[in-house]
């Protein structure tokens, strides 16, 4: 049952494959049953090129069980590495807001303007990192997974976190000057991760 679960989820990312019950199997044995495990993997496959496009087909190599990720964590990091830079930028960005972030927040954090923003989030949303947030507004994002956000926070530089959780709360106080109350938690917790006291 677990192994049909993963098939008609995450194999659906590449639908009329000739996947062989040996892929499949070893990609099952592989994920341990999580089908984000199984999502990912087969993005990081396509990236690799170890699956391809043939016109209406996709087209699996030899994939060995060395070709695939060894950790949910590797297979997101993948995705994220395979971002061009502008998009690696907002998005580094938007994982220092948290988990969940605003469209206007993160374009006064990056200094860009809202089409190039909304550019790297389209990319962003391709590769399933983030998708607008469900209930919120059409400007109000999240990350896809935890996984994929906190991946992307651990990856960045100690240094560059501090910067941006500072750039982050300096444009959150502008921004919700308003209501200061409303936020105030959101603030602490980046003007104390940007090392304000």
């Amino acid at each position: 049952k677990g192994r049909e679960i993963l098939r008609t989820s995450g194999l659906a990312i590449i639908p009329a494959a000739d996947k062989s019950r040996n892929f499949e199997k070893m990609l099952f044995d592989a994920s341990g049953g999580n089908p984000l495990y199984v999502e990912q993997a087969l993005r990081s496959l396509i990236l690799s090129g170890r699956i391809k496009k043939s016109g209406n087909r996709w087209v699996i190599a030899d994939v060995k069980k060395e070709d695939l990720p060894d950790t949910l964590e590797a297979a997101i990091l993948i995705g994220l590495y395979a971002m061009p830079p502008d998009a690696d930028e907002v998005l580094t960005n938007a994982a220092i807001i948290g988990s969940d972030f605003d469209l206007r927040l993160l374009k006064e954090v990056v200094g860009k303007s809202e089409a190039e923003v909304f550019d790297a989030l389209d990319r962003a949303q391709s590769a399933r990192l983030i998708h607008p947030r469900e209930g919120g507004e059409f400007d109000s994002f999240e990350f896809y997974n935890t996984q994929a956000r906190n991946a992307r926070y651990r990856t960045t530089k100690e240094e560059d976190r501090r910067v941006i959780h500072k750039k982050v709360g300096d444009a959150a106080e502008e921004l919700y000057k308003a209501d200061l109350r409303g936020h105030i938690d959101e603030l602490v917790h980046q003007f104390k991760a940007g090392g304000d006291e």
